[in-house]
């Protein structure tokens, strides 16, 4: 069993033990990601941490850093790990236009692809839930245009709309994001997407 506290997350409790939020969710028959502090967590019992008869300890979890421009409600103690800027990549080479003749003014750069783009989201989405604390999930949605430089660096990300999230959280969320890591493209102006972001408790 796991005790939920101030800060926790799914997707931190998850990474402690090794295991998904969904094995989490099922072993619960949690319909949503929404906790409650003082909330007791059935742990799934082929999760690495309880296979091998070790209980993660508080101080394994506390040695990560708050990421910068947190809000002031989540607690520095049981931050989850926050994502680093990534290294940047070698760009591609766009199309060689000496090389395809006649058809050149029918070539062009083509940038990342949606499955490309939504590898990556999921990849960085989790982090997001450092900027909730626990039990405060908003209902809402945050559009966001997102510009990936050609070596898979995130260059900026805008807030287009927002609706039902606050101001804080929309902030967090941005910078979080900034660090997130794609593929490299070939597109040297750099590749910008919009890209829908909805909370549900």
């Amino acid at each position: 069993m796991r005790t939920v506290v101030a800060g926790d997350t799914l997707w931190a409790i998850a990474s402690e033990f090794g295991i998904t939020v969904e094995e989490i969710k099922r072993a619960n028959d949690l319909q949503g990601d929404r906790i409650e502090i003082g909330q007791q967590l059935i742990i799934p019992s082929d999760s690495p941490a309880i296979a091998n008869n070790t209980q993660p300890s508080r101080s394994a979890r506390t040695k990560t850093r708050r990421p910068r421009h947190a809000p002031a409600h989540t607690a520095p103690e049981t931050q989850p790990m926050t994502l680093s800027r990534p290294a940047p990549k070698p760009c591609l080479d766009g199309p060689d236009l000496n090389a395809i003749g006649d058809e050149a003014e029918m070539i062009a750069s083509v940038g990342l692809s949606m499955p490309q783009v939504k590898a990556s989201m999921n990849n960085a989405l989790p982090y997001v839930g450092n900027c909730i604390s626990a039990g405060g999930w908003p209902t809402g949605k945050i559009d966001l245009e997102i510009t990936v430089e050609c070596n898979g660096r995130v260059q900026s990300v805008s807030v287009l709309r927002r609706n039902g999230v606050s101001v804080e959280i929309a902030q967090c969320a941005q910078t979080t994001l900034q660090n997130a890591s794609f593929p490299a493209h070939d597109m040297p102006d750099g590749f910008t997407f919009q890209y829908p972001m909805t909370f549900s408790p």
